[in-house]
């Protein structure tokens, strides 16, 4: 098996896990336009040590308002190091 197929097998795996929790987070009858308004994907930033772009993805989950002007994200990445990370991203407004 090649490292390109290893590559596509998990990025299948991936997308199929990260559909599946984003119907659970905005359930199956979601508006798709809302979720792709939501969603920002960044490919080729950087190149990895296998010479593949690198991939950025982000779900916004909330976004606050009023006193607490916090916005919640889930994220995914492929990173440099050709190893692929997720993670809960919060990021504060200051106004």
């Amino acid at each position: 098996v090649s490292a390109g197929q290893t590559d596509r097998g998990v990025s299948t795996v991936a997308v199929y896990f990260g559909r599946g929790l984003l119907s659970r987070l905005f359930g199956e009858k979601a508006d798709q336009s809302l979720l792709l308004d939501r969603l920002e994907v960044d490919v080729g930033r950087a190149v990895t040590q296998q010479g593949e772009p690198t991939v950025d993805a982000r779900v916004k989950l909330a976004d606050g308002r009023g006193k607490a002007d916090t916005s919640f994200y889930l994220t995914g990445e492929k990173d440099i190091w050709d190893y692929y990370n997720g993670g809960m991203r919060v990021v504060f407004h200051f106004r």
